[in-house]
């Protein structure tokens, strides 16, 4: 029977076994997942706090030797690439030569960072004053040109998004490309016709992005955006501000990957809700975020955006990102360090007001390729490539 193979060393949750379209693929094709986490990103592995979702086809991948012992050519449609690490271009090299084609699903592209001319200065600033930080971006970039040097090959698939999937390198070299959407796309095909209300009374959400503890620092090896003890304290000021002016309570959408019932007292008694992003935002009044790639569902069910940002986040690596994505959005931006935001939040319908030109462009750029079916994506990827198999 013929199969596909996907590969991933980002663990493997039962979330991802919804959006990797194993179910889809399923129907007419034998599935293996190759797990290279433990063996690719140990330091990853061992703070990695969601449950394995063990099915038929599940394998742990612990060494090269492993790795080999489940490649074979023989009946491989593709290997679907879901690798992250340093190293992982000695995978994808290795099945590229075996002349199994493969296939990267370009999840979804971002805003642009476009910096004012005093955001480059304070940047510069801020990496003066803290040079190992300085010096590990650095070598960081010299790392990733090194790796793209390594690893020659082009995918035989590329699934793209949006317009601006088509701008990138990774794009123009891809033999094929699938025009589709975000999996948050599919999420809200599924969603959009729902009628339950997890919260009854008006209220906003916030698109959580669980900072001081997000597991991609981790994987990068990098320290976390904020600090949980500042970080939390004064989100928790501006959102209390932000209800008694607004009179809408906030709810959290809480990170995928977030464990808040181990981390229950920075929440400060708020309500959260894990893998109902869709939901909340859908019967939501207004949508509150830093850079969360969840913003396609305010974007997709036309819901008023505000910005937040920080002290400590703007001295980070990411720097002005959130200043830039509210400026792009013409959205309203906070600073939740800021003592004086009481006074700063508007009253009435203004706060509620969005730019329906911008949120056309970011779902034409960033969500959806425009004229493309509204059917899943694992089922346009198929339909797709069938034609070649």
């Amino acid at each position: 029977m013929k199969k596909f193979l996907i590969l991933t060393d980002i663990g493997f949750s039962n979330r991802d076994y919804l959006r990797f379209g194993i179910e889809i693929l399923r129907k007419k094709y034998q599935v293996e997942i190759l797990d290279f986490t433990e063996w690719l990103s140990p330091e990853y592995w061992k703070t990695y706090k969601e449950k394995i979702f063990h099915c038929d086809g599940y394998k742990k991948i612990l060494n090269y030797k492993d790795f080999e012992k489940n490649i074979t050519k023989e009946n491989i449609i593709s290997a679907i690439d879901y690798l992250s690490s340093d190293k992982s271009y000695l995978i994808k090299n290795y099945i590229s030569k075996k002349q199994i084609p493969i296939t990267k699903v370009q999840a979804g592209t971002v805003l642009e960072n476009k910096r004012t001319s005093i955001e480059w200065l304070l940047k510069l600033f801020f990496l003066i004053l803290d040079p190992k930080v300085l010096s590990k971006k650095i070598l960081m970039r010299l790392k990733t040109k090194y790796i793209k040097n390594k690893s020659k090959f082009s995918y035989n698939y590329l699934i793209i998004a949006g317009f601006a999937g088509l701008n990138t390198s990774i794009a123009r070299n891809a033999k094929k490309i699938i025009k589709a959407h975000t999996y948050d796309y599919d999420i809200f095909l599924k969603s959009k016709n729902k009628t339950s209300i997890l919260h009854k009374e008006p209220y906003a959400v916030f698109l959580d992005q669980y900072l001081p503890f997000h597991p991609a620092s981790i994987f990068r090896k990098e320290k976390s955006l904020v600090t949980p003890e500042n970080y939390y304290s004064s989100l928790n000021d501006f959102l209390k501000n932000f209800e008694d002016k607004t009179g809408l309570e906030v709810v959290f959408a809480a990170h995928p990957r977030s464990r808040y019932d181990l981390h229950s007292k920075y929440l400060y008694g708020r309500k959260y809700y894990l893998f109902k992003t869709s939901e909340l935002v859908m019967n939501s009044k207004i949508v509150l975020l830093h850079t969360s790639t969840s913003i396609s569902f305010a974007i997709l069910y036309n819901k008023p955006l505000i910005f937040l940002t920080s002290n400590e986040y703007k001295k980070s690596f990411d720097d002005f990102r959130i200043n830039s994505y509210s400026r792009t959005m013409n959205s309203l931006l906070f600073n939740i360090d800021d003592k004086d935001n009481y006074s700063k939040i508007p009253k009435g319908n203004e706060i509620f007001s969005f730019d329906k030109d911008k949120y056309k462009e970011y779902k034409d750029e960033h969500i959806k390729y425009s004229g493309t079916p509204d059917n899943y994506l694992w089922n346009i990827f198929l339909d797709n490539i069938e034609k070649r198999v």
